[in-house]
């Protein structure tokens, strides 16, 4: 019997239901082949990648597999000036993971997380179980959860607007994790809501009325 990663036990306490597929494989093959291999939708396939800020802070994103991550956007995302991929020689060291088996969940820390918006269109995703040769199946929705992750465009370098509390509630538990930087809009249009200096309005709730953006932040787990 296969021993459990740290991405399946934080699942499991958060008591969060996920599958498990396995695959035969002795080294890294990319996302695009696994996807391939394991039979399940490339779009629905998303890896994991890890960045350093110019402030030396480290972030996760998560994204499909056939797509890149957009620098500039991302870094606007985390309220960066700038970031660059983690070398791969840097990958265990940072995540505690090795490459091909790098996983949002069970890093050696916590780090803020941004997943591809376009996750929200499915029920479930497919994302590296912790080592190579496992994929885990998991709602996007109970994996930001677990996470406190955001979702936000990373591979365009437009951002879209939010278009529903869902990005709101996530935008603001991100706001929450980084103690107080703007999630998905520029630090410097930011407002704080009346009341809480703590957290910055995030672009996705100004199309809001003040009530509703009263009850979008109220709802949020992290920052009631």
């Amino acid at each position: 019997k296969e021993s459990k990663t740290n991405a399946m036990r934080i699942l499991e306490r958060s008591h969060i239901p996920y599958e498990l597929i396995q695959y035969e494989c002795k080294e890294f093959i990319d996302g695009v082949h696994v996807a391939d291999q394991t039979g399940v939708p490339r779009e629905q396939s998303f890896k994991t990648l890890v960045a350093k800020g110019r402030s030396g802070a480290y972030y996760v994103f998560v994204l499909p597999v056939e797509l890149e991550v957009y620098l500039k956007s991302a870094a606007r995302l985390v309220g960066e000036k700038s970031i660059e991929m983690l070398h791969v020689k840097d990958i265990t060291s940072v995540t505690g993971y090795i490459r091909g088996g790098c996983s949002p969940l069970g890093m050696k820390k916590q780090y803020p997380t941004v997943i591809h918006e376009t996750a929200l269109q499915y029920d479930k995703i497919y994302i590296s179980g912790g080592r190579i040769g496992t994929t885990i199946v998991v709602n996007p929705l109970q994996l930001a959860e677990v996470c406190r992750a955001g979702f936000g465009n990373l591979t365009e370098g437009s951002r879209r607007r939010a278009g529903n509390g869902i990005h709101a509630a996530f935008a603001c538990s991100i706001c929450d994790f980084f103690r107080g930087i703007v999630f998905c809009t520029d630090p410097s249009t930011a407002q704080a809501p009346e009341g809480n200096d703590q957290y910055a309005e995030c672009d996705c709730e100004r199309g809001l009325g003040a009530s509703q953006q009263r009850d979008v932040w109220k709802s949020c787990q992290y920052c009631q």
